[in-house]
């Protein structure tokens, strides 16, 4: 996820601690942590944040913040903690999306890491709520129906193929399992919706990036 860029976050501790207010051992403890046990020191952060400390105006702590919220959430995502990482990426930017301290990339960094732990997260509801045993069709195509007007645009753009591709072997899954009870012509209907979500997502893939 992510590459080697020098900024203002990658300053050694030293030179960024000065800049706590020395009385506010809490903030401190949490911020020495993030070198140490990184989820213990984030549990604290997280509430410090949602407190909306005024400590939190440091941009040197800010940045620092950022960063290490992003490799938190990028290894819970290669663990498949897709709803730890959706939270922590949320609480990050409903703090952060707009302050002037955060560079235009880590924003553009968490939207899309923010993006990713979302689709992932419904991607796999989706399919809890379709497999075969649970089969309740219609709440798992609500959920993609409502993911995918959240990608028409920007990066969260490429995750739509994969969007289309599920809904499409959902709504196949669908049609197969009511066929006996369904009448023919809502059965030709999911398959031809099936058909136009496979179609659209290669249709998709192979669109020229710019």
């Amino acid at each position: 996820f992510f590459f080697k860029q020098k900024t203002a976050y990658e300053t050694p501790k030293r030179d960024w601690s000065s800049d706590v207010c020395s009385s506010d051992l809490q903030l401190q403890q949490a911020l020495d942590d993030v070198e140490g046990d990184q989820a213990q020191a984030f549990l604290k952060v997280q509430k410090q944040l949602s407190a909306d400390k005024s400590d939190f105006d440091i941009p040197g702590t800010k940045r620092l913040i950022v960063r290490e919220g992003l490799k938190l959430a990028a290894k819970q995502m290669t663990d498949k903690e897709f709803s730890a990482a959706f939270d922590v990426l949320k609480l990050w930017l409903a703090k952060l999306e707009n302050d002037d301290d955060i560079s235009p990339a880590d924003k553009q960094e968490l939207k899309l890491r923010h993006c990713e732990a979302l689709v992932a997260q419904t991607l796999l509801k989706a399919k809890e709520e379709a497999r075969p045993g649970r089969e309740r069709f219609l709440q798992a195509l609500g959920m993609l129906d409502q993911l995918l007007p959240q990608l028409g645009s920007g990066a969260c753009s490429q995750r739509r193929p994969d969007v289309l591709f599920a809904r499409g072997e959902i709504r196949l899954d669908f049609a197969k399992a009511t066929s006996n009870s369904a009448s023919v012509a809502e059965t030709m209907k999911r398959f031809e919706e099936a058909r136009q979500d496979f179609t659209e997502a290669l249709d998709e893939l192979n669109k020229p990036t710019t």
